[in-house]
């Protein structure tokens, strides 16, 4: 029996208003929500796509929203007005193994003062500076051959913060002169996977809490480890401050999140609670709405895990969308936009073909009776051309 409603997750989403702008991880299509009404609604298609797991991180730049890619090969930029879509190409140097790849692929940052973007290879072996105003790749980098970096990094006052894990290093970057320097660290073959910036302090965090924090002042860049009490938890870079300056700590593989209290240096756990996930939590990205913050997974089953600061408390959710309006959503995409994706993807993704070819008669008769014009007469054989 198919479900009257369609579970959405995603890894690539940003705060617009009070919506949020989003990349399904599971389906091809660029949705709307708003957390306040629980609306969703299918905007588009990303044409000429065939894969899922598209987009690992959404940008917001003017008025447009930057998608950075993971299974697919180009940066997708859609206009917030008209809702076109323009895509910029990979250099074909960093272009994706055939095999597996880990959720996040490179990572952006951007400051409001400049016009640049600037992408820090995660699985992925290319740095890039691109200017987002002329939507051109201005300087590309070859930070090794091996097709996982696994860099990470922090913007703060101008400068970025990427620690290298494949050199153990620190690379300051100041993105205004473009200076840069090199800060050598003695690791012990510890896995780093994250970083934040607490006061004067860059907190360097380890896949497993039990190798130690490290921290790097980042005015004398003296260095320094800080043991916790560890657990086998995997922690990527999903970490993030909560108003009262703690870290808050949700795990990739496990199910517990943890508080760490950093003052001046010094770390002590707060909190360590258990989350409501069936084994793990997967937890591969984070987004800010408002005061909260949302901790999403790749795996569609497990919630959004969603700290409220204002409540100071963790709480659940998914994101879902009635079938039958989806449909009514495509269909009018369709109308509205013509045919401009490919259609092995439309047969991945139509989940109910027949259903989809009937509810497009019955919006041709009610817009027949409305008298409006259709954009592409073609619509509705290229939709029966797909299910016969």
């Amino acid at each position: 029996m198919i479900e009257d409603k369609i579970k959405l997750n995603f890894l690539a989403g940003v705060q617009v208003g009070n919506d949020i702008y989003f990349s399904a991880w599971n389906m091809n299509g660029l949705f709307k929500y708003n957390p306040h009404t629980k609306e969703c609604k299918f905007l588009k298609y990303f044409s000429e796509e065939e894969n899922l797991g598209l987009h690992s991180e959404a940008i917001l730049f003017q008025n447009t929203i930057w998608f950075i890619p993971r299974a697919s090969e180009r940066i997708a930029i859609v206009n917030l007005n008209s809702l076109d879509i323009s895509y910029l190409e990979l250099p074909r140097l960093g272009y994706r193994s055939k095999g597996h790849i880990p959720p996040i692929r490179m990572r952006g940052h951007y400051e409001k003062e400049t016009k640049f973007l600037w992408l820090i290879p995660y699985t992925y072996k290319l740095f890039l500076k691109i200017d987002m105003e002329k939507k051109v790749i201005v300087n590309v980098e070859q930070w090794g051959n091996d097709e996982s970096i696994k860099s990470f990094s922090v913007i703060t006052q101008n400068k970025i913060w990427t620690y290298r894990n494949i050199h153990s290093e620190i690379q300051i970057l100041d993105i205004i002169s473009g200076q840069k320097a090199i800060k050598k660290l003695i690791t012990n073959n510890v896995t780093y996977m994250g970083i934040q910036k607490i006061g004067t302090w860059i907190f360097v965090f380890p896949k497993l809490l039990e190798d130690g924090i490290l921290l790097v002042n980042s005015d004398t860049y003296e260095t320094k480890i800080v043991n916790l009490k560890g657990n086998q938890q995997w922690y990527y870079e999903y970490q993030a401050l909560t108003k009262d300056g703690d870290i808050l700590l949700v795990p990739y593989v496990g199910k517990t999140y943890i508080k760490i209290c950093a003052r001046l240096g010094v770390c002590s756990i707060e909190e360590n609670k258990e989350l409501e996930v069936k084994e793990n939590a997967y937890c591969s990205t984070k987004l800010v709405y408002n005061d909260e913050i949302w901790f999403l997974s790749h795996v569609t089953e497990n919630p959004i895990i969603c700290y409220s600061n204002q409540e100071n408390k963790v709480k659940y959710f998914h994101i879902e969308i009635n079938r039958k309006k989806y449909n009514r959503d495509v269909v009018e995409c369709l109308t509205q936009f013509g045919i401009e994706y490919n259609p092995v993807t439309e047969i991945r993704i139509f989940g109910e073909q027949i259903f989809q070819l009937s509810t497009y008669l019955h919006y041709i008769k009610k817009k027949k009776d409305e008298n409006s014009i259709f954009v592409n007469k073609q619509i509705g054989e290229h939709i029966y051309k797909s299910i016969r």
